[in-house]
């Protein structure tokens, strides 16, 4: 079944720890009273300037690995690869923020407002990654209530351009879900226009399934390593803000 998301952008500001974070301060260490508020500011900004919406399609196992395996990975394999055997349900989406809020941190930019310019983009780059965590609640709200998922469930999402899934498979995930409701579009090389945008498959699986050995051939490269912090994040039960949209 397809679904259309909306979402208010006040349900998806990133934790202040995670903005801070992105405005590269180290955790634990408090901003200046100036960072603070050109902070605030740029929350402010993006509260005004999102319109955040997503579009949500459940698959079979076999639509899946179609649009997988038509990504371009020339048999390399990808952290998803893991999981899809141990899955129960797959749902491809694409959700963003839509166009405002990138157009107004270009503003700030042309304007020579770089600090402004620069927190609001982390505050988008921190929103668009709360749409997938959202999406992925919504869809274990609604497995539990459907009774198709037990208190061992979690829901992760995977997206093309990270963990060995090349970002070429945009283009056969687009070709499968053609997101038009939510005003999303493949640009040059793959990428999507807005540009605060996400999309992937959500995957449902028991929380072990999502485990895996940061020891692909790609891991070399990775500095971030934000798959452990994922993976770490399965021992809590999702709370009741995650299980919904």
């Amino acid at each position: 079944m397809r679904r259309v998301h909306s979402f208010a952008p006040s349900g998806i500001v990133p934790s202040r720890e995670r903005l801070l974070v992105a405005a590269g301060i180290p955790a634990g260490q408090e901003p200046s009273p100036r960072v603070d508020a050109l902070l605030a500011e740029a929350v402010s900004l993006f509260l005004r300037e999102a319109r955040p919406r997503g579009v949500e399609e459940e698959v079979g196992r076999d639509d899946f690995l179609a649009v997988l395996s038509d990504g371009g990975r020339d048999g390399e394999e990808a952290a998803v690869d893991r999981v899809v055997p141990r899955a129960r349900t797959f749902s491809l989406f694409a959700a963003t923020l839509g166009p405002e809020v990138g157009a107004r941190v270009s503003s700030l930019f042309d304007q020579g407002d770089a600090p402004r310019a620069f927190l609001l983009d982390a505050v988008a780059a921190g929103a668009a990654e709360r749409l997938s965590e959202r999406l992925s609640g919504a869809l274990l709200s609604r497995l539990r209530e459907q009774g198709r998922a037990d208190g061992e469930t979690r829901v992760l999402a995977y997206s093309p351009g990270y963990c060995g899934w090349r970002l070429e498979g945009q283009r056969s995930l687009f070709a499968r879900l053609a997101p038009r409701e939510a005003g999303i579009r493949l640009g040059a090389g793959g990428l999507m226009e807005p540009v605060k945008s996400v999309s992937g498959v959500l995957v449902a699986a028991a929380a072990e399934a999502h485990r895996f050995r940061p020891d692909f051939d790609f891991c070399d490269g990775c500095e971030e390593k934000t798959c452990l912090t994922r993976m770490a994040s399965l021992r809590a039960r999702p709370s009741s803000e995650e299980e919904g949209a």
